[in-house]
């Protein structure tokens, strides 16, 4: 019966790993390489290094002289482990025996979508913290081609910034698309590759910038994808549950399981991960938001 259970729990639990990464926008467009390095022993803090930057020095072709070296300073920035996403559900011997009639679709499903949401909640709190430009990168909703010009004018900043051209992503709230839903620059992806949430939440692309849309951003987010790190690690089997596990694929991890409360009669399912934000480099980040109505 143990293994049976533990069985049951893995294929829901690797189930559930496809609908977390359907779910995500955000979390598909950040950086997640730092996840390889959250690994037992290591605690909850993992350095990222920066690159280093040079400067290239010159001679004259008689010189004589020593020349002058330099040394390369990497830099870091921590990402942190610091929260544990979780929803759990109660089921009484009512909702197990009458009321479920399909465990996956209406309790894991609904869970997983909660845990996802959350996530990328995190996550656009740490990228909502980006401050909005001044002046031109404010777009007027009564003027649609101010969106334009603050869009391309959002490009020229990271031009300015020698930022590679290729990877900039654009992240717009719908108050900021129906603004350009008025506009007829925007480029229409065939966004067929993708799947899901990232493929339904690709507008296009404008000036420069894949635009996607999120509800969860403020105004909107122009960024590469080294701008922002998450971080999402599936917690351990604890040692007294026999209807658990957890399954990670893609960057993404849950854990899935189930115990139950003598005292109430009740079935508790609960979905989890680990994560972590951090903004990594907010040079390589700028925000655009709505002018205040009049």
């Amino acid at each position: 019966m143990a293994d049976h259970a533990f069985n049951l729990a893995k294929v829901y639990s690797k189930a559930a790993i496809p609908l977390l990464k359907e779910q995500l926008v955000l979390g598909r467009l950040v950086f997640r390489d730092a996840e390889r390095d959250f690994v037992g022993g290591v605690g909850t803090v993992v350095n990222i290094k920066k690159p280093g930057t040079l400067l290239a020095r010159e001679t004259t072709l008689k010189n004589k002289v020593p020349i002058t070296t330099d040394t390369v300073d990497e830099g870091t920035e921590p990402v942190t482990i610091d929260r544990h996403v979780y929803s759990a559900v109660d089921l009484t011997e009512e909702d197990a025996n009458l009321n479920v009639e399909d465990y996956a679709s209406q309790i894991l499903d609904p869970q997983v979508q909660a845990v996802a949401d959350k996530v990328e909640a995190n996550l656009a709190t740490e990228m909502n913290k980006v401050p909005a430009g001044a002046g031109s990168l404010l777009i007027d909703a009564a003027n649609p081609s101010s969106a334009y010009k603050a869009i391309k004018d959002a490009g020229i900043a990271f031009d300015k910034r020698k930022i590679n051209r290729t990877g900039r992503i654009l992240v717009v709230s719908p108050d900021i698309l129906s603004v350009l839903l008025e506009d007829d620059k925007i480029i229409r992806l065939d966004a067929a590759g993708e799947g899901g949430a990232l493929r339904d939440a690709n507008i296009g692309r404008l000036s420069g910038w894949n635009l996607f849309l999120s509800n969860q951003i403020n105004g909107a987010i122009g960024f590469t994808r080294e701008a922002f790190a998450l971080v999402v690690r599936a917690p351990r089997k604890p040692e007294g549950a026999t209807f658990a596990a957890t399954a990670d694929g893609q960057g993404y991890a849950l854990r899935y399981l189930r115990d139950y409360n003598s005292d109430t009669l009740t079935d508790r399912s609960v979905v989890s991960t680990l994560m972590g934000v951090s903004t990594l480099d907010s040079s390589r980040a700028i925000g655009l938001k709505l002018k205040p109505a009049a």
